[in-house]
């Protein structure tokens, strides 16, 4: 295998990087995402609904409904697709991607610039259903189905340039191991196949700056013409799409620069080639006027906030939490990147062209990205912003496995280490779409018990709830030092309606139920111990919900030195759960319980509670029966 590979990219070098075989790759790759996203399954699903459906609005509204001003009857053809999804803005039409304006109008949340890179598939989406007679509202089968494969183009597209570029300064089986990492090694996979948003678009627009700067550095007769308005149009688009991405104009700003030295003769070169220059900036701005025009149709200005109330906490960034941490973590949920990192170090050796853009945008786009109020990055697969600049770190991604030296048996393990990376990543990305991770709301042990999972259980339900870690294998019970069996009260919430064992049941009503508060002396506990809470619990009624409001909980409480307070919900704990959205069933008893351990630092005197929890006010009957806390050893 290694062999093939080596031999093909030799011949591909010799034919200026186009050889047949490259051709071949990139197509089957592009029909392998188009299975890949059809397997995952969200394709049907993503457009229709928050961020993904606000960029793509612009195309039926203006083109079927002719209503880009009111959106009536994209908000009707949502509720008749995705009625889940309506209800939650802050307008008449129930719509939190899109605002009123003062002028009446609607104004949608997202700019047109995904709208635009969409504008051909949508042609032909809408011309497949008019001959294959589905409905033409732009939310049938053909329109989504176009929509998949205008997110799978432009990454695509952009790969192939980013190839043309990368091989300039690194061996070809080094540019093949760095495209495949970036495409399935990353969460690129995700927003290419799955939440079609705007990341993947971005992504091949980055690609594509970056070729066309290097090309434009490289041949002075490309400067004066199309190279220049390609440089402007696509730093427009870029920013156009997410306006804090304006960044980029570092990439042809300070390309090739090494030293302070070279920004003298760098001003001296934009001045010799001024013509050139006043072309990008005159493509810049070109593409930003469809949208002013549009804000200002809508809105009475030509520059407008579309984002109120949503701000940046430029002072009190997330930097650590934004990059380790467990929810939506940039290296948690894409550590390929870890290597791109270390390859910084190297960079410079290999194409010092890209080491200033770098220096210059990483930490600027990070401290912009954390900064945001909403610094989690909600509603993706880890840290969604990062997949735009993944171009740029191609490029110490590659120095990284170019320095780690060459041979059939590196170049295999080379693989291996690329190939693990595109493994875990797929296998996230597969558990993301069948609810078995939800990495905006993850936590070290959540993520611990999900890896190499293809099944939820209970047992990553807990994890996921809790942080707690697991207990270690081989514990047994002990002794149970509390059991309420809500047999020996005359308490008018005492039902013998249902029982699980003897003939009363709790009927959960109340705030809190009966339960246990004592000290950890009259308990018999120790510092260390590992104690099991549990109460077995039925819900009548055809179906639950997952509302917060309407979830009851089980409740331990440890009051030491520090205070300790855990809870899991009770009715997502009725029957087998297949997911993270699995609100439980109904009509039986089942078991509610997880394992918590007795701080070290716990005092004899410290109290510890153990109670359920009920809404205040909800109209959800929840019956409690042999509340438990047990000892294991």
């Amino acid at each position: 295998m290694s062999v093939f590979v080596e031999h093909s990219c030799l011949v591909e070098t010799k034919t200026k990087y186009t050889s047949p075989m490259t051709k071949k790759i990139f197509l089957a790759t592009g029909l392998m995402l188009c299975l890949l996203g059809l397997w995952f399954g969200q394709w049907k699903i993503s457009p229709t609904h928050a961020d993904a459906w606000g960029y793509y609005a612009y195309l039926p509204s203006a083109f079927i409904f002719h209503d880009l001003s009111t959106l009536d009857s994209m908000a009707a053809v949502r509720t008749q697709v995705h009625p889940g999804s309506m209800g939650f803005g802050q307008n008449p039409l129930g719509i939190m991607e899109v605002n009123q304006t003062a002028t009446g109008r609607y104004c949608i949340k997202y700019t047109m610039g995904v709208a635009i890179l969409q504008a051909p598939f949508f042609a032909v989406g809408h011309l497949v259903a008019k001959m294959l007679d589905f409905p033409e509202h732009g939310l049938s089968l053909p329109y989504l189905f176009a929509l998949l494969c205008s997110a799978i183009f432009w990454p695509l597209l952009g790969l192939w340039f980013l190839r043309k570029t990368l091989l300039k300064y690194f061996s070809p089986a080094t540019v093949w191991l760095v495209l495949a990492g970036l495409l399935f090694g990353t969460n690129l996979l995700y927003f290419s196949t799955v939440n079609l948003m705007s990341h993947a678009y971005l992504f091949g627009l980055w690609c594509l700056l970056i070729w066309a700067t290097d090309a434009w550095y490289a041949d002075e007769k490309s400067r004066s013409g199309l190279l220049s308005v390609a440089i402007g149009a696509l730093a427009g688009l870029i920013a156009l799409i997410r306006p804090v991405e304006i960044i980029c104009v570092a990439v042809p700003l300070f390309w090739g620069v090494h030293r302070w030295s070279d920004l003298v003769l760098r001003g001296r070169l934009f001045w010799q080639h001024g013509r050139a220059i006043l072309l990008a900036i005159a493509a810049f701005g070109l593409v930003w006027m469809p949208q002013m025009m549009y804000w200002k149709w809508v809105s009475g200005e030509w520059l407008h906030d579309s984002y109120p109330n949503e701000h940046f906490t430029f002072l009190e960034p997330h930097l650590l939490a934004g990059i380790f941490g467990f929810k939506n973590g940039w290296l948690v949920f894409t550590p390929i990147m870890f290597l791109a990192l270390a390859g910084l170090f190297v960079l410079r050796r290999y194409a010092p062209k890209a080491a200033l853009p770098l220096a210059i945008i990483l930490p600027v786009y990070l401290w912009i990205i954390y900064s945001w109020w909403c610094w989690t990055w909600v509603n993706g697969f880890g840290s969604r912003p990062m997949v735009e600049i993944y171009p740029l770190l191609a490029f110490p991604l590659a120095a990284l496995l170019e320095r780690s030296g060459r041979g059939k048996l590196l170049f295999l393990a080379k693989m291996g280490v690329v190939g693990f990376f595109i493994w875990l990543n797929t296998l996230q990305t597969w558990q993301m779409c069948n609810g078995l991770i939800w990495s905006q709301d993850m936590n070290l042990y959540g993520w611990l018990t999900s890896i190499g999972q293809t099944k939820f259980s209970k047992r990553m339900q807990v994890a996921l709830e809790t942080n707690l870690m697991p207990p270690p294998k081989g514990l047994q019970p002990e002794s149970t030092v509390y059991f309420e069996n809500f047999e020996t009260s005359v308490d008018s919430n005492f039902s013998s309606t249902v029982a699980f064992s003897g003939r009363y049941s709790y009927l959960l009503t109340p705030e809190y139920s009966p339960g246990l508060d004592k000290t950890a002396q009259q308990l018999g506990l120790k510092p260390g111990d590992w104690l099991r809470a549990s109460v077995h619990v039925f819900v009548p009624g055809e179906f639950l919900t997952c509302a917060p409001g309407e979830t009851s909980g089980l409740v331990i409480n440890m009051l030491g030195k520090t205070n300790v307070w855990e809870k899991i919900q009770l009715q997502n704990k009725m029957g087998n759960p297949d997911g993270v959205f699995f609100c439980g069933e109904t009509g039986f008893w089942d078991e509610a319980a997880f394992f918590i351990q007795v701080p070290d630092d716990f005092p004899a005197n410290g109290a510890i509670k153990l109670y359920a929890w009920h809404p205040f006010n909800s109209p959800k009957k929840v019956f409690l029966d042999d509340l438990k806390l047990e000892r294991w050893r």
